[in-house]
């Protein structure tokens, strides 16, 4: 299933390659399309931020030495580190400049940050799986912030320039899940819902504070 799970993401950020003769016409390699992006988002969406019951098996897992907490966080911590690697949010980037009809950066983040904080319009319990996958996501938007060197991915190297408007993009991502946090914060009616959003209001202040 991660396997599985790795060949759906690799469409976010993506890049198709054609092989062709001389004499053939068209683009060999050419960006994803928005459509297919968002289809593979919204499979990880249903199949991975949603928390996936049916792995959830205590019978099975007890036999392997794993909690439940570890197999769902696993599953979504390697989703995240993909769809949310430099690599992939500066092709988004850049991609803008290359297909006026590409997903942009700006409405990927938008799209990713409502699946995982979906319970922000409804004031809902948060449970122990998606506290986790909110924690995770935040922490991998502010490393995204504070990346200044290359860093080795396989043959290539990829890091967010600091002249680029990725980590802009990402702060203001960043400071719209602050906001959206302390609001619900004081519908919120259970107390570990409410300890978690506020510890995020935190971590976000304490990290993209001016120093």
């Amino acid at each position: 299933f991660s396997r599985y799970l790795g060949h759906v993401a690799k469409y976010i950020g993506g890049v198709k390659e054609t092989p062709k003769m001389v004499e053939q016409k068209g683009a060999v390699y050419e960006l994803v399309s928005k459509t297919e992006q968002k289809e593979a988002l919204r499979f990880l969406s249903e199949n991975v931020f949603t928390t996936p019951n049916w792995l959830l098996k205590t019978s099975v897992l007890n036999k392997i030495g794993k909690s439940p907490v570890e197999v769902v966080e696993g599953l979504q911590n390697n989703v995240l580190n993909r769809i949310l690697s430099e690599g992939v949010l500066n092709k988004l980037y850049e991609g803008e400049s290359l297909d006026a009809k590409a997903y942009t950066l700006q409405d990927y983040l938008q799209d990713v940050k409502n699946s995982v904080f979906s319970e922000l319009k409804t004031s809902a319990k948060i449970d122990i799986y998606r506290r986790n996958l909110q924690n995770n996501f935040v922490e991998d938007l502010l490393a995204r912030t504070q990346s200044t060197k290359p860093i080795s991915s396989g043959r290539t190297y990829e890091f967010i320039s600091g002249n680029s408007d990725v980590k802009a993009i990402v702060r203001g991502v960043l400071r719209e899940i602050k906001t959206d946090a302390s609001k619900a914060t004081q519908s919120s009616s259970d107390a570990v819902t409410k300890y978690h959003l506020e510890d995020i209001v935190y971590r976000i202040d304490k990290n993209l504070e001016i120093k």
